[in-house]
C-alpha cells in the first residue's frame, strides 16, 4: 500500500490541514525545511553521504548516510524533499508526512531521552491542542506517541476531526543520541490503528544508526529489503 496516496491522505490533504502541519512542524521540530528533491530514482550524495533507495515493489525508501550512520525505512513517494543543516540530519517532508532526525551528545539513555521529552511537550502551552502523550512498548522498545486535536491547536473548526499524529524513537552510539520524529495528520476514525501501526514500524525497525560502521564489504546487507528484515518488519 502506498501510505501517501491512500484515501485517508486525500481526505486530508486540503490547505488548512497544510498550515496545520507547518505550524505543528515549527512547535515541535524549532526547524524550517531547506528542500532537496528526491524524484523516485536512487540517489547518492556523495560530498554529503546521503543515499536514497527505492525498494521493490516502491512501498518503501531507505534514506541512509554513510557520513553520519543512519538508515531510516519510510512509506514510498516520488516526492520526498530532503534536507540537513546543524543539528538536524535530516528533515524531510512528502505530502502530508514530515520526518525529522536529529542528533545531541547526551548522558541519557534513550528511554531517559523520551521520558524528558514527554514531560516537555505536556507543559502547559508548549504544544497547542495536545491531546494525549504516551510512553508505548512496541517492538521491545520505548517510543513516544503524541496526539494533537487540529481544531484545538488552530481554533479552526474547519480541522474537527483531523489528528496530528507524531511518533518519537531515539537510538545512542556511544554518547551521540540520535531522535526521529516521524508525522503525519490524518481523518480519526477507520484506519487510525492501521497508521499508527505502520508508523511504529518505521521508527523502531525500520531505524538504525549503525549503517556502514566497520563495514566489510557484503553487499547484501546493505540492500533496502535486508535493512528492513534485519528490524524484524514484514514486507507489506
Amino acid at each position: 500500500m502506498d501510505v501517501l496516496s491512500s484515501a485517508r491522505f486525500k481526505r486530508a490533504a486540503f490547505p488548512q490541514v497544510f498550515a496545520f502541519v507547518v505550524f505543528l512542524l515549527m512547535v515541535l521540530s524549532g526547524c524550517s525545511p531547506n528542500r532537496a528533491a528526491f524524484r523516485g530514482y536512487d540517489l547518492i550524495e556523495r560530498e554529503t553521504g546521503i543515499n536514497v533507495t527505492v525498494g521493490s515493489g516502491e512501498e518503501i525508501i531507505a534514506v541512509s548516510n554513510t557520513r553520519h550512520h543512519y538508515s531510516i525505512i519510510l512509506p514510498y513517494s516520488d516526492e520526498w524533499d530532503f534536507s540537513w543543516k546543524e543539528g538536524y540530519l535530516l528533515i524531510g517532508k512528502s505530502g502530508s508526512v514530515n520526518v525529522v532526525l536529529r542528533a545531541t551528545v547526551s548522558d541519557h539513555s534513550p528511554e531517559e531521552h523520551l521520558w524528558l521529552l514527554k514531560e516537555t511537550l505536556e507543559q502547559p502551552g508548549a504544544v497547542p491542542g495536545l491531546e494525549s502523550a504516551k510512553m508505548v512498548l512496541y517492538r521491545g522498545e520505548k517510543v513516544l506517541v503524541t496526539i494533537v486535536d487540529g481544531a484545538r491547536a488552530t481554533d479552526t473548526e474547519a480541522l474537527d476531526g483531523v489528528k496530528h499524529l507524531n511518533v518519537f524513537s531515539v537510538r545512542k552510539w556511544k554518547n551521540l543520541l540520535y531522535r526521529l520524529n516521524l508525522s503525519v495528520p490524518y481523518i480519526n476514525g477507520a484506519g487510525a490503528a492501521e497508521l499508527r501501526k505502520e508508523f511504529l514500524d518505521y521508527v523502531t525497525a525500520g531505524f538504525s544508526v549503525s549503517y556502514m560502521r566497520d563495514h566489510k564489504g557484503s553487499g547484501d546487507e546493505l540492500s533496502i529489503d535486508s535493512l528492513w528484515r534485519r528490524g524484524g518488519a514484514r514486507r507489506r
